[in-house]
């Protein structure tokens, strides 16, 4: 049975143990995690190892995967909610990291493009 829990790794060494529902929210992470022929070897060991420099970045992206876990069976939402709790001095790097790992499931209204 596949254990309920996964481990995210920034590459400076941060270390984020989340729940697999949350970390499925990421087609990146889903793709890793994948038992299907031909996986990745995360997918055994339930460890993800992320091209994220930042623990913080990291940590922001983890408490975005929490908070669409919580929300996305709303009808409405005001994604600036979450978007306040981002330091201006991450956001670019947060807004790459997370256009990679989600695969457009977040574009952050503070970023236009």
């Amino acid at each position: 049975m596949p254990t309920q829990w996964v481990t995210l790794l920034s590459d400076d060494g941060y270390r984020f143990i989340v729940d697999m529902e949350w970390a499925m929210l990421s087609g990146t992470i889903k793709s890793m995690l994948s038992m299907e022929e031909g996986s990745f070897s995360e997918a055994e060991s339930g460890v993800c190892k992320l091209q994220i420099r930042s623990g913080q970045v990291l940590e922001k992206v983890v408490e975005y995967l929490q908070w669409h876990a919580r929300n996305k069976n709303r009808t409405e939402f005001n994604i600036k909610e979450f978007e306040r709790k981002i330091p201006p001095e991450l956001a670019l790097e947060l807004y790459v990291d997370a256009m990679t790992l989600t695969a457009g499931l977040w574009r952050p209204t503070f970023w236009k493009v």
